[in-house]
């Protein structure tokens, strides 16, 4: 297992975006961090009031936005406008291509995590999905946000028990889950054969393998992970081809 503390992630600060890369990504540029496994950016962004990105392109790409605070405005070339609020996640299959904007239109700083997974194959067909998991992380220990479509992939990760609502479709092998817990509370996350895990602690306090994680550390690597928060915790764990 690997650490990735802090303070060691790449810094954008363009004063009103505030971004930290898990791997390069822009103005940021690490040879040792390109990308862990098929996990290609993982951006932890705070976004000002009455900002944001302006309509841009992206193809062949699993692009996933997770809320933490605020609220994002969407629009697209396949014709979607939409809010997608703190505690709510979406998934856009860039495929053939697609162009889209994302805006701050709050009175208050927008925080999300940007995610992109290399898809299982090229020129997919452009996807949009929004899906809220709020209630699900009240009453459950592991909610799965992301599952493989791909039946060698997913069938290793079954739908945590007690689950209602439904993960997104991913074109990719990977699957995602999001935990919230006390502290106190231990877990073990799941874990097919042969796959990388990485895990990115949004807040709180962790301990596995001896190590301790605070917020925004991460820990990547190939094992079966054991976790014991130390503090209420909430983080996101990725299953990687």
């Amino acid at each position: 297992m690997q650490i990735l503390k802090s303070n060691e992630r790449g810094n954008v600060n363009l004063g009103w975006l505030n971004t930290f890369h898990s791997f390069s990504f822009g103005e940021y540029y690490n040879p040792d961090r390109l990308h862990w496994r098929n996990l290609r950016v993982l951006n932890d962004d705070h976004l000002a009031p009455h900002t944001g990105f302006p309509t841009h392109p992206h193809r062949d790409m699993e692009i996933i936005t997770y809320v933490l605070a605020g609220a994002v405005g969407h629009e697209d070339s396949m014709g979607n406008k939409y809010q997608i609020k703190a505690g709510e996640t979406q998934r856009m299959t860039a495929g053939t291509g697609v162009a889209h904007s994302e805006h701050n239109r709050q009175s208050e700083w927008l925080h999300l995590l940007q995610i992109w997974i290399l898809p299982a194959a090229p020129k997919l067909k452009p996807e949009y999905e929004q899906v809220n998991y709020q209630e699900e992380l009240k009453t459950l220990p592991l909610v799965q946000i992301g599952r493989s479509n791909i039946d060698k992939h997913h069938s290793h990760h079954p739908i945590p028990s007690g689950q209602r609502v439904p993960p997104l479709k991913l074109n990719a092998e990977a699957t995602i889950y999001v935990a919230k817990i006390k502290s106190g509370d231990s877990l073990s996350l799941p874990k097919a054969p042969r796959e990388g895990f990485h895990l990115h602690l949004i807040e709180g306090s962790l301990e596995t393998e001896g190590q301790t994680l605070s917020a925004r550390d991460a820990a990547f690597g190939e094992s079966t992970l054991l976790i014991k928060a130390l503090e209420a915790a909430h983080f996101i764990y990725f299953a990687l081809a």
